[in-house]
């Protein structure tokens, strides 16, 4: 099963597309597709351990994905949902999350090491902010240097109890306000705030 395709903002003739699956049993999440050839190919090779995710086109036309250890992804019973994790065992684990930039042809460019996780990211115009929807809060990770920090941005309050209730926050084509979803109150609404 594949998500719906994503085309490339400059040139409607490459896409990517996503293998849907368990983030740990999906061997090749992302793949790049041309229009023109009908060739694919995989878009950052996983490796053995990846847990590859949440793609987007960056507004310079590189692929934006998060690679996080797989214990991490969906509901436990005892946590219940993971929307974000600060205290999973990030230092325990031989594999280090990171979120990575690759180009037209899947190739690596950037990668970024993250001390935490998200459940969705999306990246500024020029790929040195981005916001992400942890448990409780929208946070802004600055990546545009060596190590990745984190700041709080707003409380979402949302419940997590459905997948149209997650926050998915995204910037504006222009940075200069950031839109999320929320079920606070009872019915998932809109919103935009400013960073």
């Amino acid at each position: 099963m594949a998500e719906p395709l994503s085309v490339l903002p400059d040139n409607p003739t490459l896409a990517t597309f996503c293998h849907e699956g368990p983030w740990h049993l999906v061997t090749q999440r992302i793949w790049l597709l041309d229009f023109v050839s009908h060739e694919a190919w995989p878009c950052f090779r996983q490796g053995e351990h990846d847990s590859i995710g949440h793609e987007f086109w960056t507004q310079d036309g590189y692929v934006f994905f998060d690679d996080r250890v797989p214990a991490t992804m969906g509901p436990s019973p005892q946590t219940g949902p993971r929307a974000v994790a600060t205290d999973v065992a990030v230092k325990q684990s031989t594999m280090i999350p990171f979120v990575g930039l690759a180009d037209r042809k899947g190739n690596l460019v950037r990668r970024i090491d993250m001390p935490y996780y998200c459940n969705h990211y999306h990246a500024n115009r020029d790929n040195t902010v981005l916001v992400g929807d942890d448990v409780d809060d929208l946070v802004l990770i600055d990546i545009s240097g060596d190590e990745a920090k984190l700041r709080v941005l707003c409380n979402h309050k949302t419940s997590w109890h459905t997948q149209s209730a997650h926050c998915h926050p995204t910037w504006s084509w222009d940075g200069s306000r950031i839109l999320y979803a929320s079920d606070h109150g009872g019915r998932v609404n809109l919103y935009l705030v400013e960073p």
